[in-house]
């Protein structure tokens, strides 16, 4: 009886003894405040009026607020995605890489545990926006400046200046809906009347991408949405928030 009480003190002290390595490691491996105010220091120096400021990990982005939030704008926190930055700073820890940091690496600096790194690649030229017809909304646990549209309903942008690519993001909004649903809502995207993409979209759907090419010149833009009814499920209160570009 006294063999495995042993074996498993023995495997206690073991656990204990790497977890306590691992939490030394983890500290040790901590960005300072001094790294912090140096990273700050480099993005303020060279900072242009329209630079998008990112982290990685994600999960970083809380504490990277604290230290460069006065140069991030709402509109670049709820951004449909980073498509109109022609410059990026990316800040990032534990080798880790934002999917916003692409393009050529105009600057790359190390504090402490810290990367800062400015990328710079062509920006989009945007024609048009729903952000005038937008408000904060949550999708997919995230801050989105979107345009609701609740199914089944229709969003009716007018005519609207095109270029050679129509790009919109789609989500189902406020996460307490999303648990209690099973139904996907189907939302297709119509230009004079004649439909350009689609997508359904459901609870673990994400900020979902719509994308067309389009004729440049006006053109009329609506948003149709209903209950997908091929992907099953009771049809349920969706409330899909819509974001939209008009890229040159």
């Amino acid at each position: 009886m006294k063999r495995p009480a042993l074996i498993a003190a023995a495997a206690l002290l073991v656990i204990a003894g790497w977890e306590t390595v691992t939490l030394v490691r983890v500290s040790a491996g901590a960005p300072r405040d001094a790294d912090w105010a140096a990273a700050r220091a480099t993005v303020e120096g060279g900072f242009q009026r329209g630079d998008l400021i990112v982290f990685a990990p994600a999960w970083m982005d809380p504490v990277g607020r604290q230290h460069l939030g006065h140069l991030m704008t709402l509109d670049d926190v709820v951004r449909m995605d980073d498509a109109r930055y022609g410059r990026v700073w990316e800040v990032s820890a534990r080798g880790a890489v934002a999917p916003e940091a692409r393009g050529e690496v105009r600057r790359d600096e190390r504090y402490g545990p810290l990367r800062v790194r400015l990328l710079e690649r062509p920006a989009e030229n945007v024609l048009w926006d729903l952000r005038e017809r937008s408000g904060l909304a949550e999708v997919d646990y995230a801050g989105r400046l979107c345009t609701l549209v609740r199914v089944p309903g229709r969003l009716d942008a007018g005519t609207v200046p095109l270029g050679r690519r129509l790009v919109a993001r789609a989500g189902l909004t406020d996460f307490r809906a999303r648990r209690d649903n099973r139904a996907f809502a189907r939302l297709r995207v119509v230009v004079d009347g004649k439909p350009v993409a689609e997508a359904s979209i459901g609870s673990e759907s994400g900020w979902v991408p719509l994308e067309a090419e389009t004729t440049p010149g006006p053109g009329r833009l609506e948003f149709v949405a209903e209950v997908d009814p091929s992907r099953g499920g009771q049809p349920a209160v969706l409330n899909l928030c819509v974001a939209a570009e008009a890229r040159q």
